[in-house]
């Protein structure tokens, strides 16, 4: 029993990734956003994985509010997964004037990644890591960009936890996908037990 509880705990599909995701991007913005707007309309339906209408949302709040970094990042969110590549990186690029230094960093290396530069993507978040060393955000970028690329070694598992680490104090909500990422690396190098208490934490 205790063997097919474990299996069925660890085993995830690609909706599950995108709700953690999803959840993740709808928290950390929550702490950013007071009041009601087309902004927190467009979280709510991108939640939903609606990504056209969530677009079309945050660019109605991008009307009246043009120097709002989040919904640049989240609209060219959208439409890097509707492989709207251009738009995507023009959204990226116009973010870039409105973040803090290493948001900065954090939409150059998406819209490297959008453009199948991912090796450069790499390379700017681990420059967050040594520019901003105290910012979870690039140590976040920087391990789950290894993950994805198919790097389970000790470097990654390091950016990993060095993410988790410092959320405690910055409260950047990516943490609850930071230990999705580090449960599924532990699994994959055999460590279950390990894996199965990350994997709950990033529930």
């Amino acid at each position: 029993p205790d063997i097919k509880r474990s299996s069925k705990l660890l085993t995830f599909s690609l909706r599950s990734v995108y709700f953690h995701f999803i959840t993740c991007l709808l928290k950390m913005a929550a702490l950013r956003v007071a009041s009601p707007s087309f902004f927190n309309q467009g979280l709510s339906t991108f939640m939903q994985c609606f990504k056209g209408p969530a677009a079309e949302l945050f660019t109605k709040h991008l009307k009246t509010n043009p120097g709002h970094f989040d919904s640049w990042m989240y609209r060219g969110l959208c439409y890097a997964i509707l492989g709207k590549k251009s738009e995507a990186v023009s959204d990226y690029t116009t973010a870039e004037k409105y973040g803090t230094p290493s948001e900065k960093m954090v939409v150059q290396g998406l819209k490297l990644q959008v453009q199948d530069r991912s090796e450069e993507a790499v390379a700017v978040f681990k420059q967050i890591t040594t520019t901003y060393p105290s910012d979870p955000m690039g140590w976040h970028y920087y391990g789950t960009t290894r993950f994805n690329q198919g790097y389970t070694d000790d470097e990654t598992a390091s950016a990993l936890k060095k993410a988790i680490s410092l959320n405690v104090n910055y409260q950047r909500s990516e943490v609850g996908l930071t230990y999705f990422f580090l449960g599924r690396l532990l699994n994959l190098n055999g460590k279950t037990e390990e894996a199965i208490d990350h994997l709950r934490k990033g529930g």
